[in-house]
C-alpha cells in the first residue's frame, strides 16, 4: 500500500487536463481525454479528474494511474466471455483501442438493491417503485439487500453537464435508440462480464455489486467493450466478510469505491445540482488511498505509482517530442505540407432551411410520418497548406469563425 506521504506529493502533481493536438482529434469526457487517430485508433487518457452526480467535482491523486491499469487487468481477464477495444497500454495513464462507434447508452448492471443518486434503483424503491427499468422488484427489501438475480438496466448519455436517465431496454427499442437485436447481444455479454467479475472478486473476499459498461461497434461490425472496466469509477464494491453483519445493524457495508466521496458530497448538502462544495485534501488522499486499496485486492498486485510529471511521461510514451515547460504545448515529430479536414455545421433551428423541407416532405412520400423538424447542415472540405501546428490553427480559427455566422448554431470539425 503506498504510503500517506506519497499520496500527499501526489497531489502537487495532478492529471487534471492534457492537450495532445498533435495525437489527432479531441473528445473530453468527465475522466477520460479521448483522441482519434487517423488510422483508426482512439487514444484513452484517464486523467486524476473524479466525477460523480454526473458533475466533474476535481481530482484525485493518482487515480488516473489506478484506473488504467486496473481496467486494463479486468479487460485481459474477460476477454473470453466478452471482446474489447483494448490493443495496447503504453503508460500508466493511457490505454489505446480500436477507435469504435459508442452505443448511445449508458449499460448498468446491479446485483444489490442500493445508492444514494437520484438514478439510482435504492432511490426508486424507496418512493415506492416496484419496477425499475422494466425488473419487477419484489416487496420487503432494505437498502443494501441483495436482488433476486442480476438485471441490466440502461440509461439514457446525457449531454455534457446533463443527468443520466435510467430507462428500459424497450423502451431503448422502442424510440429507436438500439435494435432488439443489438440490445440483446448488450445485454447477454454485460451479464456475462459483471458474472466472471463477481467470480473474481469472490475469491478476493470483495463483492461487485454493480457497474457500468461502455459498448461501441468495431470496424469490423462487433460489438465490443469499451473506455474501462470494473473500476472505482464504474462499480461499486464491498468488502464480503463485513457486509451481512453491517446489513443486519442498519449500517452502510464497508467500501473502497468513490462511494466514499459521494457521501461526504452528499453530507455537506450536494447531491448534484448547485455549487461543487471543494472537497479537503484530507478526504481526497483518503479517497485515492481506497482507490489504490481497491486496485491492490483486485488485482493482486502491488501498486507502485510513478510520479514522474505526467504530461512529459506521456508525450513520451506516445512518442511525442518533450512538452514545453507549461507541460502543455505539444509538436509532433513528424510534419504535413498540407492538411485536410470537414467542417460539418449546423443551422440553427429558425433558419429557412429548403434542402430539410425537403427531406421532410420526401419522409412523409415514403410513408415516414409524424416528423416535424429536420434541419439540413452543411459540409465544408478545407486543406490548408503549411506545417502540421500550422495547418491546424487555421483550420481552428476557420471553423470558431463560423459561429460569428447568425444562421449557424453549432459546428464539429473532423481531420482527414
Amino acid at each position: 500500500m503506498v504510503d500517506e506521504a506519497l499520496l500527499r506529493k501526489a497531489l502537487s502533481v495532478p492529471l487534471d487536463r492534457t492537450e495532445f493536438s498533435a495525437v489527432g482529434a479531441k473528445y473530453e469526457g468527465k475522466v477520460r481525454d479521448c483522441y482519434t487517430t487517423r488510422d483508426g485508433r482512439r487514444v484513452l487518457v484517464t486523467t486524476d479528474r473524479i466525477s460523480a452526480f454526473d458533475r466533474v467535482l476535481g481530482t484525485l491523486p493518482l487515480k488516473g494511474q489506478v484506473l488504467n491499469r486496473m481496467a486494463a487487468f479486468w479487460f485481459e481477464l474477460t476477454k473470453d466471455v466478452c471482446p474489447s477495444h483494448l490493443l495496447s497500454a503504453p503508460d500508466p495513464n493511457v490505454m489505446i483501442g480500436v477507435e469504435c462507434a459508442p452505443l448511445p447508452l449508458e449499460v448498468v448492471v446491479r446485483s444489490y438493491l442500493t445508492g444514494v443518486t437520484s438514478t439510482s434503483i435504492w432511490t426508486a424503491y424507496a418512493r415506492g417503485d416496484r419496477t425499475f427499468c422494466g425488473h419487477a422488484l419484489p416487496e420487503g427489501l432494505k437498502k443494501n439487500d441483495k436482488l433476486p438475480t442480476a438485471i441490466v438496466t440502461p440509461s439514457t448519455k446525457a449531454e455534457k453537464g446533463g443527468h443520466d436517465e435510467s430507462v428500459s431496454g424497450a423502451e431503448l427499442v422502442a424510440k429507436g435508440v438500439i435494435s432488439a437485436e443489438d440490445f440483446a447481444t448488450v445485454e447477454r455479454l454485460a451479464l456475462a462480464v459483471f458474472a466472471r467479475g463477481q467470480e473474481h472478486c469472490a475469491k478476493n473476499g470483495l463483492i461487485l455489486v454493480d457497474t457500468k459498461y461502455e459498448f461501441g461497434r468495431a470496424p469490423d461490425g462487433r460489438i465490443v467493450l469499451m473506455d474501462e472496466i470494473h473500476t472505482p469509477d464504474s462499480s461499486r464494491f464491498w468488502f464480503a466478510a463485513s457486509y451481512e453483519a453491517r446489513r443486519a445493524a442498519g449500517e452502510e457495508p464497508e467500501s473502497f469505491d468513490k462511494e466514499y466521496v459521494r457521501r461526504w458530497l452528499a453530507a455537506q448538502g450536494f447531491t448534484g445540482d448547485g455549487p461543487i462544495p471543494t472537497i479537503p485534501d484530507d478526504v481526497r488522499v483518503e479517497a485515492a488511498r481506497r482507490y489504490i486499496e481497491a486496485y491492490e485486492r483486485v488485482t493482486g498486485e502491488t501498486f507502485v505509482p510513478d510520479l514522474e510529471p505526467p504530461h512529459a511521461r506521456i508525450a513520451k510514451a506516445l512518442g511525442l517530442s518533450e512538452a514545453s515547460s507549461a507541460g502543455a504545448d505539444f509538436t509532433t515529430v513528424r510534419s504535413k505540407s498540407t492538411m485536410r479536414a470537414r467542417v460539418y455545421v449546423t443551422l440553427k433551428r429558425e433558419v429557412l432551411d429548403p434542402q430539410g423541407e425537403a427531406v421532410r416532405k420526401g419522409l412523409a412520400a415514403l410513408g415516414v410520418e409524424g416528423v416535424k423538424d429536420v434541419r439540413v447542415g452543411k459540409v465544408i472540405d478545407l486543406e490548408v497548406d503549411g506545417d502540421e501546428a500550422t495547418a491546424r490553427e487555421k483550420i481552428e480559427k476557420a471553423a470558431r469563425s463560423l459561429l460569428a455566422n447568425p444562421v449557424i448554431e453549432d459546428f464539429e470539425v473532423v481531420v482527414l
